[in-house]
């Protein structure tokens, strides 16, 4: 029901998965159905019902605070399990940028285990202080 917005970054050595929830698409399965049946209620008692004034009030303002109820609850669930869900999401992900870093971290060993520099190249002091 929920998204989630993915970044990986790489500073100094060290890389950084941040994961971020979004949970605004879980409003709506949860929020317009108690918004619309508010507003259900309240055309079918308003015109409807044979009562005074306070208790159509109390019967519409009653099944608002209940649909609204329901619907916060609904929506706290949804959202407790889609954080559930990026947190395994964001392991997952560690894991495998984990493994594929430390494959290419050997990989770069490997190579640069095999070079080295010719001597032509190297500079050495001489005792009397200058270049060589």
């Amino acid at each position: 029901m929920a998204q989630c917005n993915v970044s990986v970054a790489s500073r100094n050595g060290s890389t950084v998965l941040r994961v971020r929830s979004s949970v605004g698409l879980a409003g709506i399965p949860t929020y317009l159905p108690a918004f619309l049946l508010s507003f259900i209620v309240l055309a079918g008692v308003g015109t409807g019902m044979d009562a005074s004034t306070p208790v159509k009030t109390a019967i519409i303002l009653g099944v608002m605070f209940l649909a609204f109820l329901a619907a916060n609850l609904c929506f706290r669930s949804i959202v407790r399990k889609s954080n559930e869900r990026a947190a395994e999401a964001t392991d997952r992900a560690a894991q495998k940028l984990s493994e594929a870093l430390t494959r290419e971290g050997e990989a770069l060993r490997k190579s640069i285990g095999g070079v080295s520099v010719p001597a032509s190249q190297t500079t050495t002091i001489d005792s009397v202080g200058g270049l060589g």
